[in-house]
């Protein structure tokens, strides 16, 4: 390789070489990228600058273990790695699926999830490290809905105010200013009280279509609100409803948002007017 500018303003320049030979049996699998090819490259993320892939392998040989990582959309190819005693799926949201495919491939040793490993019933998902040093972990409730119900007694008897409680966690939302995932773990609402156990899907209208709609009948500002508050009478046919969401869900990802991370210190969220619809 040779940087054309410089070769022909200084012929006598030489060249860098570069040898793929030791890894031109890896280029053979197309769907997979072992380390040998990346070398000594990294690869840090766009906006927290940490090389993952790093991190993980430090981790590991921490712990007196030798890791290697890979990067492949096929799992079954860790198989080609050589002879493992195991298999322990981190994916929090595809565990399941993860653990049907190894076993449906005739996987011949034992096959688990980070849910199998710890109390029940989540296992080590949604945990925390919370000492490091002292190896403890800070992990989800163990009955995260009976928690709910006894906050919920506890601030009608302090109170005497009927409420609905719901512990949440990590919220559900892509930032679009970052491109960075939050993925619940393993659901926005973790626990609920007795009132909320029976919330549905967020149903309704699209607010947005059900105006214009009535504005292009040529119904007035005034017409217009008045449906809306009303509701009389069948003025709009649409069918085009919101987005299908758990009303848990929205409550829980809207929650961690207001809330922000422990140290900013709002440990309860109050939502009030939030209607939801009852599964049937």
């Amino acid at each position: 390789m040779v940087d054309a500018n410089d070769f022909f303003q200084h012929k006598n320049i030489e060249p860098i070489k570069l040898d793929f030979s030791p890894q031109i049996d890896s280029y053979y699998e197309r769907d997979v990228i072992f380390a040998n090819e990346l070398g000594n490259n990294s690869f840090s993320h766009p906006i927290t600058n940490v090389d993952y892939r790093g991190l993980y392998l430090q981790m590991i040989e921490e712990g007196g273990a030798r890791g290697e990582v890979i990067f492949t959309n096929n799992p079954l190819k860790i198989y080609d790695l050589g002879y493992i005693d195991g298999v322990c799926i981190g994916a929090v949201h595809e565990r399941e699926k993860l653990r049907e495919l190894f076993v449906s491939f005739g996987a011949m040793v034992p096959v688990i999830t980070i849910q199998d490993i710890g109390p029940e019933p989540w296992g080590v998902i949604g945990s925390n490290v919370s000492d490091f040093e002292g190896g403890v972990l800070k992990l989800l409730p163990e009955d995260a809905d009976d928690t709910a119900e006894k906050i919920r007694e506890m601030i009608k008897e302090e109170t005497g105010k009927s409420v609905d409680v719901l512990i949440f966690g990590d919220g559900a939302y892509k930032d679009p200013d970052t491109g960075i995932y939050e993925l619940a773990d393993p659901h926005p609402a973790i626990g609920v009280s007795s009132g909320l156990k029976s919330a549905g899907l967020r149903s309704g209208s699209k607010l947005k279509l059900v105006v214009d709609t009535l504005y292009r009948k040529g119904y007035s500002k005034e017409e217009i609100i008045t449906y809306l508050e009303n509701k009389e009478g069948e003025k709009v046919e649409e069918n085009l409803g919101t987005t299908p969401r758990s009303a848990t869900s929205i409550i829980g990802t809207l929650a961690d948002l207001v809330a922000g991370s422990a140290d900013a210190g709002t440990p309860i969220v109050l939502v009030r007017g939030f209607k939801y619809k009852q599964k049937s």
